[in-house]
């Protein structure tokens, strides 16, 4: 589109040849940036945080649960330590849930849009 002439395999190379990006923003290329590049990743990705969040809710609301009745310092350690680590867990579990989705979604980017797209602040918000 700008006029300007490449080797032939420097086009869709992933590296911006052209002033106008037109060597890499085409429709001969796959230019949509996506974390997860296809729906097996992306199912993946979402039954994985649905499997860790709903499983780690269920480990912290036992352990909430039935905390008062440990008779032992030793079984109150354990189990809090088995606490801190489920929600870690749990937290991991959402965060890649909110990514998947918010690839999947609300991730218009194209070539052109790229840099926009990973400094907004909803992939800001989620560490990407």
């Amino acid at each position: 589109d700008s006029g300007e002439y490449i080797a032939v395999g420097k086009k869709c190379d992933g590296v911006f040849d052209c002033l106008d990006y037109s060597d890499e923003c085409n429709t001969d290329c796959d230019n949509q940036v996506k974390i997860f590049a296809n729906n097996t990743m992306f199912t993946l990705a979402c039954v994985f945080g649905i499997i860790s969040t709903v499983c780690n809710f269920c480990v912290i609301y036992r352990g909430v649960k039935t905390y008062s009745s440990l008779k032992t310092a030793t079984a109150m350690i354990n189990e809090l330590f088995v606490l801190v680590v489920s929600s870690g867990d749990l937290m991991q579990g959402v965060f890649i849930s909110f990514v998947a989705v918010s690839d999947k979604y609300l991730n218009k980017s194209t070539c052109k849009t790229q840099f926009e797209w990973v400094t907004s602040n909803l992939c800001t918000g989620l560490g990407v």
